[in-house]
């Protein structure tokens, strides 16, 4: 065979190629008739036996990027971009998880409510019952965390709100070296909650680190300000003592306990 004679025929193999993925692509069914003889061997052949089937060659096999020649000898044709992973649409999203949560906090109830102080007594006395919930739960998981109880009556907090639920109080510990360290806690909810955080307040460690503002006010605005504005209205207070405050403790307490700071035990 001359080689104007091969060439010829690898064209014409060529063409047969880029029909049948135009085909495949459009959706459309060709009947064999109106497939090339090379389409038709593919197509109408009964498998060689001990041949798996993956392995059978297919002209969708032969069809690669634009202008590129793939190995079994086919072009993409002219105009039809290959599709993209864009042109498939976006992959399922993966749920991680309760609000990406992790550890204890991945236990504690997201918020439905998304009333605040300024909602109106009904919708904030909902909100409440649901930050009732959520702490109760965040108690529970700790108590099993620890195996044994932090603080007296179990965990390693204890709150109070006042009648309106604005404004909680109570007291927080950590553990260092096998000691105790007793804190005692408030928190203010701001006007704009639950856009807005809450910041806990230890009175007691006022101007003993460098991460707290005035008043004890405790620094969450790096770690913690960003995961709040992201989940917002969902998170609560329960998620501020576990992904908030518990980390900073856990942090600063040693720091400060090693350089005598702070002495184990209760504050008055």
């Amino acid at each position: 065979m001359s080689s104007d004679e091969e060439e010829k025929r690898r064209r014409e193999e060529e063409e047969e190629d880029e029909e049948a993925a135009a085909a495949a692509e459009s959706g459309a069914v060709l009947e064999p008739e109106a497939l090339g003889p090379k389409l038709q061997q593919l197509r109408l052949e009964p498998e060689p036996a001990g041949k798996p089937a993956a392995s059978r060659p297919t002209p969708e096999k032969a069809v690669g990027p634009a202008g590129r020649r793939t190995p079994s000898g086919g072009r993409r044709p002219a105009g039809k971009p290959e599709a993209s992973r864009a042109a498939r649409g976006p992959g399922p999203e993966l749920d991680p998880g309760p609000a990406g949560l992790g550890g204890e906090a991945a236990g504690i109830p997201l918020l439905r409510e998304a009333s605040g102080p300024r909602s109106g007594p009904a919708a904030w006395a909902r909100r409440l019952r649901e930050e009732y919930a959520a702490l109760i739960r965040y108690v529970e998981l700790s108590r099993e965390a620890a195996g044994g109880a932090s603080g007296p009556g179990g965990g390693w907090f204890r709150l109070e709100a006042s009648a309106d639920g604005t404004r909680w109080s109570g007291r927080c510990w950590a553990v260092h070296r096998l000691l105790r360290y007793g804190f005692r806690l408030q928190l203010t909810v701001p006007a704009a909650y639950p856009a807005a955080a809450p910041e806990p307040a230890l009175p007691g460690l006022d101007g003993k680190t460098a991460k707290m503002y005035r008043g004890g006010r405790v620094c969450l605005s790096r770690h913690f300000q960003p995961l709040w504005a992201r989940h917002q209205p969902r998170l609560g207070l329960a998620h501020l003592l576990a992904l908030g405050l518990a980390p900073w403790l856990a942090v600063e307490v040693p720091e400060l306990a090693d350089k005598g700071l702070i002495a184990p035990g209760d504050e008055d």
